[in-house]
């Protein structure tokens, strides 16, 4: 449980640091590894419109002022403490008794700690607490000349692109994991006492289990694990290669699937590699196979585990077994009623599913009280269009409100600063935006897309949103650059050129609503625990990640 004196540090986050990873062998003129990291992280927060205070020794202790105190202080009031893990961080007593502080302040959890990994690190040596952590890693291990390549060497010779993802990474962790904190705060900033037979809302009570794949999928492997870390949850195991023993393998396994609420696998052009010694049967099999059969068995003694598997596009599989299994599951022999199964669909598709599923496994786990159709949020919807579009969208306007949704239209009225301060409110506060794609041209468009998405570094006034683009709608006049418009980042394009109806607009709203209705109920089960006086919480779609 936070300090009293959290209340005022809401968004202070620790970062907890060894000295000696800071210095640079070019001089005082060059910035050190931490310098560096603290100033990446700080604009990267900052670009998610979080309100936060990255707090270091270096920077807000004074000299003459006696050190343990000061910094124990701030350590028991941060609710958020990112640890940059390296030999010398785990050789200083001043990390360490950092660590202590705040793990003794949090009754000895580790969901509040964010582990960063500077250097390659034996587990051994590590903290029990966060030892089975993955956290962030900031290099690569070179597997052929067996060496360790840092994403930045700390003297501005080296900087690696996977520098950039991994402190997009690890923002998104640490702004779902302040969300989290401030979702389960009652008005006088402690945190509420949970009953054992009220399941929290929280990321860390589902674990995943990513099953071990094949050698030309560990990429896609890492990725999707870092996408689900850096959304709070837990993922098993902890790494890509499981050990060699065919006994440790089994028993590693099953341990894991039982403590997962998901399996998630990736099937590529082999079985992956064969554990050593015999399957209870006589035959080895090849891993990513014996990960599939065990989470069938486990399911089969009563488990609630749902399953996704992806394969991917074009498969060229030479071995036969391999074969064999993947025809089984195109076939769905193998395959159970609930299972999905993503056969050559694209790699983001499966990160949406995934995401979708655990929406509902997390929405469902709470078993809140119904809510009743006349409390139930109507869904609100900030529609942007073009001024001079004004009749091309009063139809998609009708349809809209027609289907039980209410509609905020942007203010061309008041003067710029006024607008902008309008247009920010929305895209914080409602639950959808649309992009009315008119009359306009392409570049103007594509502008606006931005700056609705919080990408458009110039626009001062657009420092980041919480809401995003849910749907373009393509109206007319017809063009070739609406033909071929698409983007991962928007979920729905509804075209209307050739004139709009209700049935085409009718797919976005159901989910819509319900996902809203979701979140409704999961508020509204957060607001029936003693103690909590109902969370002030956006009812919005970023909780959704939709």
């Amino acid at each position: 449980m936070l300090s009293g004196s959290a209340a005022y540090a809401m968004h202070t986050i620790f970062l907890s640091y060894a000295h000696d990873d800071n210095q640079s062998p070019m001089g005082e003129n060059f910035v050190g590894w931490v310098d560096f990291f603290d100033r990446a992280l700080s604009i990267e927060l900052t670009k998610q419109a979080l309100a936060f205070e990255l707090w270091r020794d270096k920077r807000d202790i004074d000299p003459v002022t006696f050190f343990d105190e000061v910094i124990l202080d701030a350590v028991r009031d941060a609710p958020v403490f990112l640890a940059l893990v390296s030999p010398c961080w785990v050789d200083s007593p001043y990390c360490l008794k950092e660590f202590e502080a705040f793990v003794s302040s949090h009754d000895g959890e580790s969901g509040a700690i964010q582990k960063i990994l500077i250097r390659d690190l034996d587990l051994a040596l590590q903290p029990d607490l966060i030892r089975d952590k993955t956290g962030f890693k900031f290099f690569h291990i070179d597997q052929q000349e067996n060496d360790e390549i840092p994403f930045f060497d700390g003297f501005g010779e080296h900087l690696h692109r996977d520098y950039w993802k991994g402190i997009r990474q690890l923002g998104k962790s640490i702004n779902n994991q302040l969300a989290a904190i401030k979702s389960t705060i009652t008005a006088e900033n402690a945190l509420v006492a949970v009953p054992d037979t009220v399941p929290a809302i929280d990321n860390d009570i589902i674990t995943l289990y990513l099953a071990v794949t094949s050698h030309d999928l560990l990429d896609r492997w890492q990725e999707l694990r870092d996408e689900l870390e850096s959304h709070g949850y837990r993922v098993v195991p902890q790494q890509p290669l499981l050990p060699l023993q065919q006994d440790q393998v089994l028993q590693g396994i099953k341990e894991e699937i039982q403590s997962a609420s998901m399996a998630i696998h990736l099937i590529g052009q082999t079985g992956g590699y064969t554990p050593d010694g015999n399957t209870p049967d006589g035959a080895a099999q090849p891993i990513v196979h014996q990960q599939f059969d065990l989470v069938a068995s486990h399911r089969q003694q009563g488990a609630d585990i749902k399953r996704i598997v992806w394969l991917e596009k074009n498969l060229q599989v030479k071995e036969p077994g391999h074969k064999s299994f993947i025809e089984k599951l195109q076939t769905y022999q193998d395959i159970q009623p609930d299972d999905e199964v993503l056969n050559g669909e694209p790699f983001e598709d499966l990160k949406t599913t995934v995401l979708d599923t655990l929406l509902a496994i997390k929405t469902t786990s709470i078993v809140p009280a119904p809510v009743e159709p006349a409390q139930q949020k109507i869904p609100l919807i900030y529609l942007y269009y073009a001024q001079q579009d004004l009749a091309l969208m009063t139809p998609v306007y009708n349809i809209l409100v027609d289907a039980g949704v209410e509609v905020v239209l942007p203010d061309f009225e008041s003067d710029a600063d006024t607008r902008a301060q309008h247009q920010a409110a929305q895209l914080q506060h409602c639950d959808a935006v649309l992009l009315h794609y008119g009359s306009q041209t392409y570049a103007d468009f594509q502008q606006q897309l931005m700056i609705l998405q919080g990408r458009d570094l110039a626009a001062d006034n657009y420092p980041g949103t919480r809401t995003g683009v849910t749907a373009v709608i393509l109206a007319a006049p017809e063009s070739g650059q609406k033909s071929l418009f698409r983007s991962p980042a928007v979920d729905t394009v509804i075209n209307v050129i050739k004139g709009a109806d209700s049935t085409m607009f009718q797919p976005f709203i159901d989910r819509l609503k319900t996902r809203t209705a979701d979140i409704q109920r999961a508020h509204s089960a957060l607001s029936q625990r003693p103690g909590n006086h109902s969370p002030s919480s956006k009812n919005g779609l970023e909780d959704t990640d939709a």
